[in-house]
């Protein structure tokens, strides 16, 4: 009987903590003095294994993930590009990693977020390397000075799960 209060125990605990109320916890988090968000305090710093990346964070357990690049206007001067085209090229080149991709543009025109200039993307697509459909959300943000590409993504099957973090991650991203 003591063994079946204890395995009743256990399970009552199990499916207390896996229901949880489904949102997650934030800390602000500041980047190398350019900018901050608000991040899951589940992730981590992890090796993503992307030189260009000046943030790479996740939780293998969760199967969330955050990296962001940065590049500054004066790298990308001769260059006629605008908002629109860093986004294009920079989704194009995430759409040519992935098979089977889908590409959803979530603002239909240029979006502000905290004084940058921002498009948002919904991808979907299989990673080869990994045989999983992933689900990404990503910002491409533009202050005056210079172009963030923010990538959050799971397993496509975990993506009803992390959208509102996904959200807010990017909604909180603030230029200092």
């Amino acid at each position: 009987m003591k063994q079946i209060k204890w395995i009743l125990g256990i399970l009552v605990s199990a499916v207390l903590i896996s229901c949880g109320s489904g949102k997650a916890e934030y800390k602000s988090k500041s980047v190398q003095g350019m900018f901050t968000f608000d991040m899951p305090t589940y992730l981590e710093e992890m090796d993503l294994e992307n030189p260009d990346a000046i943030l790479e964070y996740g939780n293998g357990l969760k199967e969330h993930y955050v990296l962001v690049i940065s590049e500054t206007t004066d790298e990308l001067e001769g260059l006629d590009i605008d908002v629109d085209s860093y986004s294009d090229f920079t989704v194009n080149f995430l759409k040519e990693s992935l098979d089977n991709s889908k590409i959803q543009k979530v603002n239909s025109e240029i979006k502000d977020i905290n004084g940058l200039s921002a498009n948002l993307y919904k991808v979907w697509g299989n990673l080869a390397e990994i045989n999983q459909d992933i689900f990404y959300y990503i910002a491409i943000l533009k202050s005056d000075s210079r172009y963030y590409s923010f990538y959050t993504w799971t397993l496509e099957s975990r993506e009803d799960r992390y959208t509102k973090t996904m959200e807010h991650m990017i909604e909180s991203f603030k230029e200092l």
